[in-house]
């Protein structure tokens, strides 16, 4: 997608062009559909702040054995057992690291700190001292984060599939148009959270010492935000593909069935 490989006057394809003139050209749909979601957190500035705030917290414990111990013993403790050794070096591992560029990544920076969402609080908790670790708690123990969160760990395991479907090495382009068309309906269908948050402070997340209550101007912060997302989030999707589907969709011819 650089400018050097796609430029319309002087990248690779424009000279390619220039010796056949029959030449199609596609940026990567794999990275396309990455654009659309970086896209969606320009529109979304929310989150683009939550994506932000996952990356910091990843950066809190890489390098930091003293930090991620303490993580690593508030786990075993919530878990009310006694981790081996390569039991502790699991678990120190279930922070992860998030990128723009790598779609992927973010889906597994979210779920990870949906899983242990409880954990981390906690291990800011007591390590407030430190002054990043006091920020972090702040942030990420706000109804509207907690909201955030429980969005992405619903809407990016959709977007996944859909990345994943675009790498499979076999991949036919005539299935592109169907597949983004599937996706975008799934999208539609997914509710907002409030009910499962309300379910969970009552349930995974009762422990949890912060108290976190969601009053009417929390749910509806979260109901906007997570309508907001949803349509930004199909808007840019169609906005970066439907230009090409209609010739990627044109491949079926070479599908010998």
């Amino acid at each position: 997608g650089a400018n050097v490989m796609v430029g319309k006057n002087n990248g690779v394809a424009a000279r390619l062009r220039r010796l056949n003139k029959l030449l199609l050209n596609f940026h990567c749909i794999c990275h396309k559909l990455a654009l659309a979601c970086v896209d969606t957190e320009k529109d979304v500035a929310y989150i683009k702040e939550v994506a932000y705030t996952l990356s910091h917290a990843w950066n809190f414990f890489e390098n930091s054995p003293k930090r991620t111990s303490t993580f690593v013993n508030i786990h075993s403790n919530l878990a009310e057992t006694t981790f081996s050794d390569k039991c502790k070096k699991y678990v120190a591992k279930k922070i992860k690291k998030t990128c723009a560029i790598r779609w992927l990544s973010f889906d597994h920076s979210v779920q990870s700190a949906y899983e242990n969402y409880v954990t981390l609080l906690q291990t800011f908790q007591e390590l407030q001292k430190d002054p990043t670790a006091l920020g972090l708690y702040k942030k990420m123990k706000k109804p509207k984060f907690l909201g955030a969160l429980y969005i992405l760990h619903s809407v990016l395991p959709t977007l996944s599939n859909l990345s994943k479907t675009f790498q499979t090495g076999a991949l036919n382009f005539s299935h592109v148009a169907p597949a983004i068309k599937y996706t975008l309906s799934k999208l539609s269908e997914i509710r907002h959270p409030v009910e499962k948050m309300e379910q969970d402070l009552k349930g995974r997340l009762h422990f949890l010492d912060i108290h976190v209550q969601l009053n009417e101007q929390d749910k509806n912060q979260i109901r906007i935000l997570h309508t907001n997302y949803i349509n930004s989030l199909k808007e840019n999707v169609d906005n970066r593909f439907h230009d090409r589907l209609n010739v990627l969709t044109c491949f079926h011819i070479f599908n010998p069935l």
